[in-house]
């Protein structure tokens, strides 16, 4: 065994019994005192003690035990109803209703477990418990090891094949103490119910009262998001027809025993829990039953099929809690709708429920009392099967005596038993039960067909419209149970075979069947270990590939990584060179520069001095020069330098002067090419506008155009067109004003006409000017007298008016009419508001209707509209 520094690291499963489930992580440190620092899968952490339920992955004493958990965990309730109320609530032929009772049968034998102890000194030594806590009840007496090691042989599966590995039993001394301090919960029992009543009921079609009736089924367990209406359910009773009422009564309060008639929809549960913990500690864990109870409430209508009202489902987990604490409860449900919306109507059921306990017995008995010498068949009648159980017990009662010999012997010490052993003891008690089951399968099977007689005799009698009557299709839970019952018959032909080979007559066929059994049980335990060792090889292959896939994604990433990084590198360098580079031509520039200035200052120095001057030392320096010596010659080099220097400058202040002349034309010619453009696009836009308004009537265009003024509609450029259009007009007439004047002028004074003689055209137009205007004239002046006239009349019309009062009589009715107005205005709003209120209600109505409607559907609609709905999606 490791110590819990060598833990570290390894992977580690903890049970946690407040959420009742098993979590995975890793062992991150160690503490003598607080145990285990837990890094979980989802990212909790936190300290588990050695207090805690924990395991570690990888540790071969805990494969069995794995498996037998999860047996354990799969198990939940057992439904036995009586044949009666089977017959009475599905109404079906006569070979789905043997089918239906057989797997009757074979569920009430599956209320048993397989639970075997090995005691194996090298497996008592492990201290840590791998199941949960079971639930305990704290009373005065005490449950003795012998009860809870009995609970072994009744414990028996009846229905499946034999398990042949077992997990290891471990248990502490603190777990020891606790299961001894307190009772023993009860291992089975009988869970009975009745209907009692319902309140608040929908009206059917809102005028019609319910004539209820309720159909009682068991809901198999499944996954937390899957509705009821997908699992399969077994009927356990139906309900007579209450009458007409809102609030139906079925059964009375008082009258809730197990005395009751048949028809008044009661029902039996025989209820098997689980058991949880190994050896002495094993308790049943009522709290992890599985399943639901279903209550419908259907309408039984006399010509047409069964309305569904309602339905209330509430778990058996929670029904076992309150019946453990009391045995006569009695409880109310809500109804719901299929989607599990609760009705409007705030409708309620109130069930009663009655368990009656089993508890194990005191007193182990052998197993092998209980095994037959022969395989009843299934039309031996149950006394035949009494005798054969009685006839075996005879014959096994000198076995069974010496056995409690050597066990009375031994009694101080423990035993160790080889598995073989304990698989084959294991055996004995499910061919014993295996037995027992086929018998009481043969017994209900007689007892099935007379209540079929007896109920098809007196249901000719009955009406059309009784409930449970209207079979219109057949449910999907009814077909899951009869293909179930169908693979019972199977295993229970197979299991028969066998058994006839185990027990052949004969001398040795004790000695043969030991040693054929011992080669099967090898075989079968060859196959198991190597069916497990290739589930947890195929697991190990699947988390390899996995890794490997992460492992080359990341490997993928880094290459990647690394290529960026050689880029941005390689990118890095050439910017530093190109900076190098840079910094370079920047220094070369800043030298050149500084040389250039350097040469601009001693230019300036030298030019600073005056040429007479200088033309006088460099003409006596002429003379003196003497070309033989260096310094003769440097003086020479120096004077034709600075000659070709003034030369250069000459020339630099010529080119300048030249170059501001042509920036000057430059300037020049574009500010006149800029004033041309301004002028021809000036020309090109009155051209335009006076096109504009040459192409229609010209009072139109010039009363449009002052109404866009008018409104500021006008550009600043059309403003500005229609100004000058304006002027212009004004300016003709004053030249044709000038003309005509002159012309009155120079026929008065007789003095020739000034204009006759320079401009022709001009005196030809000056009679159609002077026409125009007196045109002109003429319409102002009859304007003008029409308006006063009409002045003259409306003033006269006036004063009349307020005269007689005819004013006064015109402003009251003006009154009158914007009030009517106002009114007719307020009526609009009214009638627009109920309209859009009456809209409101009839689109309330409507989804109301659709929502009743969807609620009235019946499974088979519901069902049969998602697959039509899936077919069109694939067409």
């Amino acid at each position: 065994m490791k110590s819990g520094r060598q833990r570290v690291g390894q992977r580690i499963h903890v049970y946690w019994s407040d959420e009742t489930a098993w979590f995975s992580g890793i062992v991150q440190e160690y503490d003598a005192a607080q145990g285990f620092y837990v890094l979980y899968d989802d990212g909790d952490e936190r300290w588990e003690g050695e207090q805690e339920i924990y395991r570690f992955e990888g540790d071969a004493d805990h494969e069995g035990e794995d498996d037998d958990q999860q047996e354990r965990e799969g198990e939940g309730a057992i439904v036995v109803s009586g044949a009666a109320e089977v017959a009475q609530g599905d109404h079906e032929d006569g070979e789905d209703e043997d089918e239906e009772g057989d797997g009757d049968a074979i569920q009430s034998d599956e209320k048993d477990q397989v639970e075997m102890e090995d005691e194996s000194p090298a497996e008592e030594s492990r201290s840590v418990p791998s199941c949960p806590q079971p639930i305990v009840l704290q009373h005065d007496n005490t449950a003795s090891e012998g009860e809870e090691s009995e609970e072994d042989d009744e414990s028996v599966t009846a229905s499946e094949a034999p398990i042949l590995y077992e997990a290891p039993s471990r248990q502490t001394s603190t777990r020891a103490q606790s299961v001894s301090a307190v009772r023993a919960l009860p291992h089975r029992g009988v869970l009975q119910g009745s209907v009692l009543r319902a309140t608040r009921l929908p009206l059917i079609g809102r005028t019609e009262e319910p004539n209820a009736f309720v159909r009682i089924a068991f809901v198999e367990a499944g996954s937390s998001n899957q509705s009821l209406m997908l699992r399969c359910k077994q009927v356990l009773a139906v309900t007579l027809p209450a009458g007409a009422s809102t609030d139906p009564v079925w059964n009375n309060e008082e009258s809730t025993g197990a005395s009751g008639k048949d028809d008044d929809g009661r029902f039996q549960l025989q209820v098997a829990p689980p058991f949880l913990g190994q050896g002495a500690a094993q308790q049943p864990a009522w709290q992890q039953l599985r399943g639901d109870l279903l209550f419908s409430i259907y309408h039984s209508a006399q010509d047409r099929a069964n309305d569904f009202i309602g339905q209330a489902s509430i778990p058996l987990s929670r029904i076992m809690r309150d019946a453990l604490l009391n045995l006569d409860t009695s409880i109310s449900i809500p109804l719901e709708s299929r989607q599990g919306n609760p009705l409007s109507s705030g409708a309620e059921l109130f069930v009663a429920f009655q368990f009656e306990p089993e508890y194990a017995p005191e007193r182990r008995q052998s197993v092998l009392e209980k095994a037959p010498s022969k395989i009843p068949s299934l039309q031996a009648t149950s006394r035949q099967a009494s005798t054969a159980s009685l006839s075996a017990a005879g014959k096994t009662s000198s076995v069974r005596s010496a056995k409690k010999s050597v066990a009375s012997s031994k009694a101080s010490a423990k035993r160790h038993q080889s598995s073989s052993e304990v698989n084959r003891r294991k055996f004995e008690r499910q061919v014993a039960q295996e037995n027992q089951a086929m018998a009481k399968r043969s017994l209900n099977h007689h007892r099935r067909r007379e209540a079929k007689y007896t109920f098809s005799t007196h249901a000719e009698t009955k009406t059309r419209g009784s409930a449970g009557d209207h079979r219109t299709h057949k449910a999907s839970s009814n077909i899951n149970r009869n293909k179930f019952h169908q693979q019972l018959h199977q295993d229970n032909k197979a299991m028969g075979k066998r058994l006839a080979a185990i027990v052949q007559p004969g001398a040795d066929a004790a000695k043969k069947w030991r040693d054929e059994r011992k080669d099967v049980f090898a075989a079968q335990d060859k196959d198991w270990v190597r069916d497990k060792r290739r589930l947890y090889q195929q697991e190990k292959d699947y988390l390899q590939e996995k890794a490997q896939a992460k492992y080359q994604a990341q490997n993928e990433l880094v290459d990647d990584v690394m290529a960026l990084q050689t880029q941005l590198a390689e990118v890095k360098t050439q910017v530093a060179s190109v900076k190098a580079n840079v910094n370079r031509i920047v220094a070369m520039n800043k030298r050149d520069s500084h040389v250039r200035d350097c040469l601009q200052r001693a230019a300036s120095k030298d030019k600073s001095r005056g040429e007479g001057t200088s033309d006088m030392m460099w003409s006596d320096d002429e003379g003196d020069v003497d070309d033989s010596t260096p310094s003769g010659r440097y003086r020479k080099d120096l004077r034709v330098l600075r000659q070709e220097a003034q030369q250069l400058q000459t020339q630099k202040q010529h080119i300048e002067r030249q170059s501001i002349e042509l920036d000057a034309q430059e300037n020049t010619m574009e500010e006149e090419i800029v004033e041309l453009h301004r002028k021809w696009h000036f020309v090109q836009t009155k051209r335009a506008f006076q096109q504009k308004m040459a192409s229609a009537a010209t009072g139109y265009r010039s009363k449009e155009m002052k109404s866009k003024r008018d409104g500021m509609e006008l550009s600043a450029e059309e403003e500005e067109q229609y100004a000058i259009y304006k002027a212009q007009l004004e300016l003709t007439q004053l030249q044709i004003a000038v003309s005509v004047l002159n012309d009155k002028l120079e026929k008065g004074s007789g003095a020739p006409s000034r204009l006759a003689s320079g401009n022709t055209a001009f005196s030809c137009t000056s009679s159609a000017a002077s026409e125009y205007l007196q045109t002109k004239v003429e319409k102002r002046v009859a304007k003008i007298k029409r308006l006063e006239t009409e002045i003259g009349e409306w003033r006269s019309k006036y004063e009349t008016m307020m005269v007689s009062g005819e004013y006064e009589q015109l402003r009251k009715q003006i009154q009158e009419l914007q009030h009517l107005f106002f009114v007719c205005q307020s009526e609009a709003k009214h009638v627009a508001a109920a309209e859009r209120a009456a809209q409101h209600t009839k689109e309330q109505m409507t989804s109301a209707f659709q929502r009743q409607m969807l609620a009235e559907q019946t499974e088979t609609e519901i069902l049969f509209k998602k697959r039509q709905g899936k077919q069109n999606m694939k067409q």
